[in-house]
């Protein structure tokens, strides 16, 4: 009886692993409805920095570059709107508006919400979990470390797929349409082909890896990991890189690809040098001082990427809710 209890005990902590690595499914589109489809591109410019965070100076920071992508039939637009333009009300409800084949436009609220302050130092409205950054050990995977940038302004930075039909030779979605600190409203949005790129150097766009074990690591990025946005298709939203640590603070790029980032923890451990994609190259890369990366340190005074709590602060109005969800 104990032998089994221990079987089913390490059974549940198996499957509680797998659950955390796969993209989260969305409820389907109606019909009519030219949904985005939102995928990562790999990780890109891998690097080790030394910088100061809330925990500290001297920090070993894994520094990367994502970029998120839409190659669906319809932009993804996501619109926040507030009831005051004061403290009194902090965050943005949300709304992911949908384009129609004919046209038209629908609304589907959501429960994900819009900040302004998330410790960057942007002066612009963000939204929430849009993107999430982990990092796993490769030979036994655990709970993983976070990135800690949470809080993302969205619009169109690089022309991707612009063959695809519907997609805009030009860009739609830019900065200003993210707000600022006295805004009551935002409209963020990634146009059919197009993509939108945090590039390794901004604030919080790393991984705190002070204190860990030298080694293989999976550097795991995924869209839409919430599962708040209503897209085509959901398999595709993973991308990683397979890296190892090493003891003179650096790193070496091992592989990269856009699958499930467990498939790639299931596997065997690749050999040193190999890569799984074709187009992957190894790399590696000296740890960078901080003096270039200040920011930093007056970024993360309040807090690094753990969790935050989402709930709305100022009161939904209905009548006011049903413009938001039909206005343009």
């Amino acid at each position: 009886m104990l032998r089994l209890r221990r079987r089913a005990a390490l059974l549940g902590m198996s499957l509680a692993m797998m659950a955390m690595l796969l993209p989260v499914g969305v409820m389907a589109g109606s019909p009519g409805d030219l949904l985005p489809d939102l995928r990562m591109a790999k990780p890109s410019d891998i690097r080790l920095t030394t910088g100061t965070t809330r925990d500290g100076p001297d920090r070993r920071l894994l520094r990367f570059s994502a970029l998120i992508l839409n190659v669906g039939q319809g932009p993804l637009v996501v619109k926040g709107k507030r009831d005051c333009a004061t403290s009194a009300c902090p965050e943005m409800r949300t709304a992911q508006r949908i384009k129609q084949a004919d046209g038209t436009w629908r609304g589907v609220a959501t429960d994900r919400a819009g900040r302004f302050d998330v410790g960057d130092g942007h002066n612009h409205w963000h939204t929430m979990r849009f993107q999430k950054y982990e990092l796993f050990q490769m030979e036994a995977p655990a709970r993983p470390l976070l990135g800690a940038k949470t809080g993302f302004c969205f619009f169109d930075t690089n022309g991707h797929r612009l063959d695809l039909p519907g997609a805009p030779q030009g860009r739609v979605f830019t900065e200003p349409g993210c707000g600022r600190a006295s805004s009551t409203s935002f409209r963020m949005g990634i146009s059919v082909g197009w993509g939108d790129i945090y590039g390794w150097s901004l604030p919080r766009q790393w991984i705190d890896t002070t204190g860990i074990d030298d080694g293989r690591y999976l550097l795991c990025s995924t869209a839409n990991a919430e599962g708040d946005w209503l897209e085509t298709n959901t398999a595709n939203n993973q991308a990683w890189a397979e890296i190892r640590l090493l003891q003179n603070d650096t790193v070496q790029v091992l592989g990269r690809g856009r699958s499930a980032c467990s498939s790639q923890l299931a596997g065997p451990p690749a050999p040193v040098g190999e890569t799984s994609d074709a187009s992957a190259a190894a790399s590696t890369v000296t740890a960078q001082t901080a003096s270039a990366l200040q920011s930093d340190a007056d970024a993360d005074a309040d807090g690094g990427g753990g969790a935050a709590d989402l709930g709305f602060l100022c009161p939904i109005d209905s009548t006011a809710t049903a413009g938001f969800l039909n206005g343009a």
